[in-house]
């Protein structure tokens, strides 16, 4: 049980910080480049996807197979963010 805690703890951890870059670096691309808001989201969405990729690797590689990442990789990974969450 302790395990499943930690666990859930590393995921809301990572979950705020992906968070906090995707709406700091959007807000940060708009105001100070003059970028669209637009083109500032999906550039800013895509970091904050390959970080929580990252993140999410790092933490859960115990659990991985060595071929399934691989396989799946940021590409599944970026492809099921974007299902979940249209830019």
């Amino acid at each position: 049980m302790k395990k499943l805690i930690e666990q859930i703890m590393k995921f809301g951890i990572v979950g705020v910080l992906c968070f906090a870059i995707d709406y700091g670096l959007m807000i940060f691309l708009t105001e100070v480049f003059g970028i669209s808001y637009l083109i500032s989201s999906g550039i800013s969405f895509s970091v904050s996807v390959i970080v929580n990729y990252k993140l999410s690797i790092k933490n859960c590689k115990s659990r991985i197979r060595r071929g399934q990442e691989k396989r799946h990789g940021l590409h599944g990974f970026h492809g099921s963010e974007i299902i979940r969450n249209p830019v």
